[in-house]
């Protein structure tokens, strides 16, 4: 069975203040004690196959009810996806006109920042049969998926509504585990620069304006394990948006804690 999509959780408030030095109101905007990061390489327990589960871009959209904090207050989001590895992924059986059906996306989902539960949408290639009796796919359809890491960062485990109704279903992560701490949102300070590397002898990809969100990934740490430079992820546009890359830990402004 193939499976994934949708449905979203409140996150984060972002607040900050610079103190002298450059540091801000926490020298590490990682929590500590969180659920590990749930971005990596998985098994889908259900039907056997590979997925790369990673962070995605969000979306601020105050017409949507379910990204306010219950008091009509705008939140911030985060997103990730799960993809089948195989690529070009296709569903088991062909069209009514012979043809293949994409189908890459195993699930979508959002949660709330440092936490273990998510929640989101699922995919499966929906069928029919012709009056000769061969099997076709009609779509792809999606339905509410329910998960909770486990605090050792190994599991995902749930349950999802589908065609046959409510079922479990559980992910295995076949990647290493991640240092504990979950997506992070922080913003940037002024003059902030984005690196190619953790270097300022690197290639420079971006400025961003003053109070641009970022989703912190990665981190370099120096001698006592104080962060100096994070790895980040463009808010917006993801991945392959132009401030992803590598910034100066003083350069940003932390999120206030979640819990």
């Amino acid at each position: 069975m193939d499976l994934g999509w949708k449905v979203f959780g409140a996150v984060v408030v972002l607040v900050g203040m610079l103190v002298p030095g450059g540091v801000y109101g926490q020298t590490d905007c990682r929590p500590t004690g969180s659920y590990p990061q749930i971005a990596g390489h998985w098994k889908d327990d259900l039907n056997g196959q590979e997925i790369d589960i990673q962070n995605e871009a969000s979306s601020d959209n105050p017409s949507d009810p379910n990204k306010t904090d219950g008091s009509g207050s705008i939140v911030s989001l985060l997103y990730v996806s799960a993809k089948y590895s195989k690529e070009g992924k296709v569903c088991r059986d062909k069209d009514r006109d012979v043809f293949d059906v994409p189908f890459q996306t195993d699930f979508t989902a959002s949660g709330k920042d440092h936490e273990a539960e998510w929640i989101g949408s699922i995919f499966w290639c929906d069928t029919a049969k012709t009056a000769q009796g061969r099997t076709y796919t009609t779509g792809v359809a999606h339905g509410e998926i329910h998960l909770k890491e486990s605090k050792d960062g190994k599991t995902l485990s749930g349950y999802f509504v589908g065609r046959n109704g409510r079922e479990n279903i559980s992910f295995t992560r076949l990647s290493k585990v991640p240092e504990q701490f979950g997506p992070v949102v922080v913003t940037t300070s002024s003059m902030t620069k984005i690196y190619n590397d953790p270097s300022t002898a690197s290639h420079v990809r971006n400025t961003p304006p003053a109070g641009t969100k970022l989703i912190i990934d990665n981190a370099k740490t120096d001698a006592d394990g104080n962060a100096t430079w994070y790895s980040v992820i463009d808010a917006q546009s993801g991945a392959s948006g132009p401030n992803s890359g590598w910034i100066q830990a003083s350069k940003v402004i932390c999120s206030a804690p979640s819990h």
